[in-house]
């Protein structure tokens, strides 16, 4: 029997329309319209048809400067060769492109989890507590400190170094010694305490002297160190990438970094080693690909220090985490794709190249953690339009992981700290979008999408093809040392540069939309750090530091010192102990660093090699 191809009446769409589930499958108005024919020679063909017949004359007709021949099309001829378990996988199955966990991080509204909390940090070490007290009293949970120091400490200066004028507590909290760590951890209740909360530190060529600060603490306070979770971000190759804040040479630094991984390896199996970081690369001017393949290089080369000190890779692996590895602009769609490719990458990279065997040490963990969308993008102008930056990469992140958070409040560039009401306004927008929008209530919801699919295959290849040029030069020791990273990264932010002064890439309120006729909406905030106490921080802990030094014993400060000295000069000697000894002995950061100055000499930005 002949069946009609006619398609069905007006009355009978209504119907089955009616007929469908409310939630689930519906049947759209394409399926109801009667099949197209083929097109003759493919689907390819009738693309190229399309351009010529449709695209360009209502282009032409418009007027408006497009480019028929530079409008992109998805289709799926894109994804023709595409493996759904092969290349995506369901979420918390490898390659984990999807998601690295079967399900989504539960939502809290508020911050219940018991995990460290927001970056802060300012002034001294009793500023820095009083502050977790007073956010405690307010009915913020804080599960342990999200330490941010200031640039003496993270420069191995004690505060009352000459090279500190001026900084002390600035950009976060000063740390000199062991009694900084007491001080802080007292707002977190009892000492046992210690093995019941997490503690991050946003601290890198010191790293090793704070993780002996906290063995220490726990040691002082009987409490089991295989109990402490912590993280210590502790990624000195981005350092010479991107921030600056180094103290050693490249190949000494990374002594340290392996004495971390040793060390932890065995006493600290709960803590992270090593928080590996690709947001402070794009924030330097890289590209997406290349912030992805630089600290991929990086993780590549902590990974083989782990293996060449015997550790196993499914076990340390374990400790890794990583930070940051998102879009580097605001593309709502290739923001959702890039971080896809990069759990990819790092999973296969695990498993193909370093023969992991256990999934937990594929998973890029941690890294949606501060992708930076809305970071790269936000002004001191108008500010309040950084609250919708923050809901784009809010909405981005629930899309592609399987975690929504907002960026930074919006008024992360007018200056130290968040205001009160900012910080509302980021909750009350995650909620928003979690509970009215019922974003994030799906894992991988664009998983199959032509263009979502085709934009994660590019941002991978790219990647790839950057990492395999730093492997050439010899590994990611070499492209810091020969200087690749930086020349690669200069050459990427003059053109971004290039795009935003000819006005071809568009930024709201900077190079567009910026005239008389524009208005600077104002929004009233308190400040979230006490400005006398930020005006009186360098005082204070210079007069803290003398009472130390006259109150320890500066035989056993000078013992200690010592120790650590001949520990430094045999390669064989893992410095955690040492470095434990001299805290117990309340010897101070910069005496520590001047120690390892003495036998390794200081990176600066002409000798990054160093004589170590």
């Amino acid at each position: 029997m002949q069946m009609s191809t006619a398609s069905p009446s007006s009355g009978q769409a209504e119907d089955l329309r009616n007929q469908q589930p409310k939630h689930g499958w519906h049947v759209t108005d394409s399926a109801l319209s009667p099949k197209q024919p083929e097109h003759d020679g493919g689907l390819a063909a009738h693309v190229r048809q399309w351009r010529s017949s449709s695209l360009k004359p209502a282009v032409e007709k418009l007027g408006a400067g497009i480019d028929p021949e530079a409008v992109r099309l998805y289709t799926p001829d894109d994804t023709a060769s595409h493996d759904y378990l092969g290349t995506v996988g369901l979420p918390g199955e490898y390659p984990f492109t999807a998601w690295l966990y079967p399900v989504a991080t539960p939502f809290s509204g508020g911050g219940e989890l018991n995990r460290a909390g927001r970056y802060s940090g300012y002034g001294t070490s009793e500023d820095c507590r009083d502050y977790y007290l007073a956010a405690a009293r307010s009915g913020m949970r804080i599960g342990g400190p999200n330490v941010a120091s200031d640039l003496p400490s993270q420069l191995g200066w004690d505060s009352d170094a000459a090279q500190a004028s001026g900084e002390v507590g600035r950009v976060g909290v000063a740390i000199d010694s062991l009694r900084d760590f007491e001080t802080i951890y007292q707002a977190f209740g009892e000492p046992s305490a210690l093995g019941r909360i997490s503690s991050n530190w946003t601290i890198n060529g010191p790293a090793a002297i704070y993780v002996a600060f906290y063995y220490a603490l726990a040691q002082q306070n009987g409490v089991d160190p295989a109990l402490l979770r912590c993280t210590p971000q502790n990624d000195i190759l981005k350092e010479f990438v991107a921030r600056g804040l180094y103290i050693f040479p490249a190949k000494p630094s990374m002594r340290l970094v392996g004495d971390i991984m040793s060390f932890m390896a065995g006493q600290m199996p709960r803590s992270n080693s090593i928080s590996i970081c690709a947001e402070h690369m794009r924030y330097a001017g890289a590209t997406t690909e290349q912030s992805f393949a630089f600290a991929f290089a990086n993780a590549k080369a902590y990974v083989q220090l782990g293996l060449a000190r015997g550790l196993d890779v499914d076990q340390f692996a374990r400790q890794l985490t990583f930070r940051g590895f998102g879009d580097s602009s605001m593309d709502f769609f290739r923001g959702i794709a890039a971080p896809r490719a990069a759990r990819r990458i790092w999973a296969r990279i695990m498993r193909e190249e370093f023969g992991a065997k256990t999934d937990r040490a594929c998973l890029l963990r941690g890294g949606e953690h501060a992708w930076g969308n809305a970071y790269l993008r936000m002004t001191s102008t108008r500010p309040v339009n950084n609250i919708v930056r923050e809901t784009v990469e809010a909405m981005v992140q629930a899309c592609a992981s399987g975690q929504l958070s907002g960026s930074f409040p919006f008024d992360e560039p007018l200056g130290l700290g968040h205001s009160p009401e900012a910080q509302q306004v980021r909750r009350d927008l995650e909620r928003i979008l979690y509970y009215e929008a019922k974003v994030g209530s799906t894992l991988d919801p664009f998983a199959g999408s032509y263009l979502i699919e085709s934009l994660t295959d590019e941002i991978e290849e790219t990647t790839l093809a950057e990492l395999a040029r730093v492997e050439e030069l010899g590994g990611a020791v070499a492209a810091v040392e020969t200087g690749y990273y930086h020349g690669q990264i200069a050459q990427a932010a003059w053109r971004q540069q290039q795009l935003l002064e000819t006005g071809e890439e568009t930024w709201v309120g900077v190079n567009r939309f910026n005239g008389p006729d524009e208005i600077d909406v104002a929004v009233a905030r308190t400040p979230e750090y006490p400005s006398d106490r930020l005006e009186t921080a360098e005082e204070r802990a210079r007069a803290g530091l003398r009472a130390l030094r006259a109150e320890r014993d500066e035989t056993a400060v000078s013992r200690s010192l010592d120790q650590l000295g001949a520990a430094i000069d045999d390669p064989a000697v893992n410095l955690m102990g040492p470095l434990v000894d001299c805290a117990l002995a309340y010897a101070t950061v910069g005496e520590m660093c001047d120690v390892m100055r003495s036998r390794w000499g200081s990176a600066d930005s002409a000798g990054i090699a160093g004589a170590g």
